[in-house]
């Protein structure tokens, strides 16, 4: 059975204490600051939480237990990746808020596809000829002239524009300008020659 495409991702983890003991029932709220997007819900009786299907962006996540200090994380949602993010909380001295300012070094643990988002600001302050956006994969890892991506063979990508499928599938390319059997565009009707 294969997976259906998405152009959403999703944050999964687990609460614990320093100890490594499950915190169960800690409240966790994600926001996405630039679009008013939150969702909250509690931690399972085993420490963890998920929150699936998420738009991308930059959500920040906020962990709450009665007893331990509070946790504060920027957590990037990227398309068809499930980020995860195991917190830990400390036993609260007095009411204090810990802040973690660093991005935190995401290791994807879900699934085993690559993928890379190319950001907003290198989408339009990079010069390209003719906005041919094919040149945008040069700034991915993994990627080669020849239209390889981290070694499988060029006829072997899934190509979407903005979550949208772009497979021309006689071909085995992406679909936009290209011709289709025999290099005759797919509107073309019949021709004699």
């Amino acid at each position: 059975m294969l997976a259906g495409q998405t152009f959403r991702g999703g944050l999964a983890g687990s609460v614990a204490d320093a100890s490594g003991a499950a915190v169960p029932e800690a409240a966790i709220k994600i926001e996405n600051k630039a679009t008013g997007l939150s969702r909250t819900q509690n931690s399972t009786q085993a420490g963890e939480f998920n929150f699936p299907d998420l738009p991308t962006g930059v959500y920040t996540v906020t962990v709450t237990k009665t007893g331990f200090e509070s946790y504060v994380q920027a957590v990037e949602v990227a398309v068809g990746r499930i980020s995860s993010l195991p917190v830990t909380l400390g036993v609260a001295q007095q009411t204090q808020l810990v802040e973690v300012q660093a991005a935190v070094a995401i290791l994807e643990t879900n699934s085993t596809s690559l993928n890379a988002v190319v950001s907003t600001r290198a989408v339009q302050e990079i010069p390209l000829n003719g906005r041919d956006f094919t040149q945008l994969l040069r700034l991915t890892p993994g990627y080669n002239d020849a239209g390889s991506m981290n070694g499988a063979r060029g006829n072997q990508n899934n190509w979407q524009i903005d979550g949208v499928d772009n497979n021309d599938f006689w071909h085995n390319a992406m679909a936009v300008n290209q011709g289709s059997i025999s290099g005759w565009p797919a509107f073309c009707c019949n021709r004699r020659d």
